[in-house]
């Protein structure tokens, strides 16, 4: 008996990453996962799609790392953030973008922002603004900024450690981040 299943661009997104490309057609996948179940074993998040709702991360997230607070996203007074060529940095955070081997769980950031997927509307303000699904995770409705996103994503739902504050990771994939938000227009 065939099976069939509906998947989400994001469910997709994930998918895709679980078969190791960055993009995948819905055909090429039920080919290359002959039991759709296989991903919900291999994604703790698959069985109950968290991306499928508007904000998935507004909601507590069953991906996220816990333990996240004001202190661990704020730069410690004193450190300096890594300073170099912006088209240098902006090229590296592109490929950090779509780099699973920096999560703990085979995430990348683009496995759920491709296409501007899982944003709130509030990521076409400028930074620093308030989001949501920091609110969410640490209880403090905080203004961040685009480093403090990037460090808090690297925690949850990255499950990650955070970029050391100094770091060249760290500086390209805050510049990459404030230039994809130049893209983004809200739904």
């Amino acid at each position: 008996m065939k099976k069939t299943f509906k998947m989400t661009p994001v469910s997709m997104a994930v998918a895709a990453a679980f078969v190791g490309v960055t993009a995948i057609s819905a055909p090429v996948l039920a080919e290359k996962l002959a039991n759709p179940i296989v991903l919900a074993a291999a994604n703790p998040c698959a069985a109950k799609n968290p991306c499928a709702a508007k904000n998935p991360c507004a909601a507590k997230n069953p991906c996220a790392a816990g333990g996240i607070t004001v202190e661990s996203i704020t730069r410690p007074e004193g450190v300096k953030a890594y300073e170099g060529d912006k088209n240098e940095l902006l090229a590296y955070g592109a490929k950090l973008w779509e780099d699973k081997s920096i999560s703990s769980n085979g995430l990348s950031c683009a496995t759920c922002h491709t296409g501007y997927n899982t944003l709130s509307a509030s990521f076409a303000l400028p930074y620093p603004h308030k989001i949501s699904m920091v609110k969410a995770q640490i209880g403090v409705d905080l203004m961040v900024d685009a480093e403090q996103i990037v460090q808090f994503c690297m925690m949850s739902p990255m499950a990650a450690e955070p970029f050391a504050w100094d770091s060249k990771e760290l500086a390209a994939l805050t510049t990459f981040v404030t230039e994809f938000q130049k893209g983004y227009k809200p739904k």
